[in-house]
């Protein structure tokens, strides 16, 4: 039998009901916040299993579990696993199903270090674990939250390692739980302070979705930036110790389509700006995170980054704040 909360990392709870092991990156407090939204978006976006993995050492050689699908946001699904630290193999699985078997050979020989990284797409029920005799991996030192919408969800990646926080918690052995959420904004309603995760170091990543409501609803700039005061405010009274850093929404193919729609994003960029320097918060301008070239984007118009664009974004943030990921605690 495995201890089932030291194999799983990015999660928040572990349960196994009826042999169907459970796994939530939020507190039902939140879960219930965005079901109340949209229970066809938020919600399932919320279930997604972003940024989750699984981690032990084995000297095993097959390496194997079922999954039942309870929810899907994006139509594939799939898993990456690492070696040693390397990756080996993209388990990418196009459409919608059910649910599935899963099933790896370990190449390197002796005691290995395994990662098997879930996706972003889908909320998984995990059955029948089979990876012999384990040794578990410590925690490590540095919580690193990562808040925001799809984007720091990960979407659309193609590879299910390959999301900005989870590229950055390779980079510096970061403890890092996903609490990005595809299509939300600035609502400090979306925070708990029963969380039990207990961060050393926090992003805060939205603004695009506000930008684009707000745009939609005839407001300024001016109401998506009271929206983010109040959320920081409340962030920082939850988390007076941690080390916080804003990201300004990132480049969009749309702003060269529509000059209206980019001087609203525009203007909704300097009131966050002028807002972090006015609560004395460290920000990053996100139109220096990823090109402004489709061909680094995953979907049209430019919204989400692919692969390479998130390997760009998770660079650019590593050089815009030097020393932040990799402080020493």
């Amino acid at each position: 039998m495995y201890n089932l909360n030291k194999i799983f990392k990015g999660v928040v709870s572990v349960k196994e009901e009826n042999g169907l092991i459970k796994l939530s990156r939020f507190t039902d407090k939140q879960l219930e916040t965005y079901k109340k939204i949209s229970e066809e978006t938020t919600y399932k976006r919320a279930k997604s299993l972003a940024g989750v993995k699984m981690e032990f050492v084995t000297c095993e050689k097959k390496l194997s579990f079922d999954f039942v699908c309870d929810c899907f946001c994006r139509e594939w699904l799939g898993f990456d696993v690492y070696e040693n630290g390397i990756l080996h193999k993209v388990d990418l699985r196009d459409g919608i199903c059910e649910g599935g078997h899963f099933e790896y050979t370990v190449e390197n020989e002796g005691n290995v270090k395994i990662e098997i990284y879930m996706m972003f797409s889908a909320g998984l029920f995990l059955k029948n674990l089979s990876f012999g005799e384990i040794e578990y991996v410590e925690e490590e030192k540095i919580n690193y939250l990562a808040l925001g919408d799809s984007i720091t969800q990960g979407m659309c990646t193609r590879s299910a390692s390959m999301s900005y926080p989870a590229i950055l918690g390779r980079m510096y052995n970061l403890n890092v739980l996903n609490h990005g959420v595809g299509g939300y904004w600035f609502d400090k309603k979306s925070l708990d302070k029963e969380l039990s995760f207990e961060p050393d170091i926090i992003t805060v990543a939205y603004g695009i979705n506000d930008a684009m409501m707000s745009f939609r609803n005839g407001n300024d700039a001016a109401f998506v930036r009271d929206k983010a005061k109040e959320y920081l405010e409340e962030l920082i009274s939850i988390y007076p110790e941690a080390d916080i850093k804003v990201i300004i929404p990132v480049w969009l193919a749309a702003e060269g389509e529509d000059e209206i729609l980019k001087a609203h994003i525009n203007s909704v960029r300097e009131a966050l700006t002028g807002l972090c320097v006015d609560m004395n918060l460290y920000y990053i301008d996100g139109l220096a995170l990823v090109p402004h070239d489709i061909h680094y984007y995953y979907d049209r118009p430019a919204v989400h980054p692919n692969d390479a664009g998130f390997l760009h974004y998770a660079m650019s943030l590593d050089n815009a704040f030097p020393g932040f990921f990799g402080k020493v605690m």
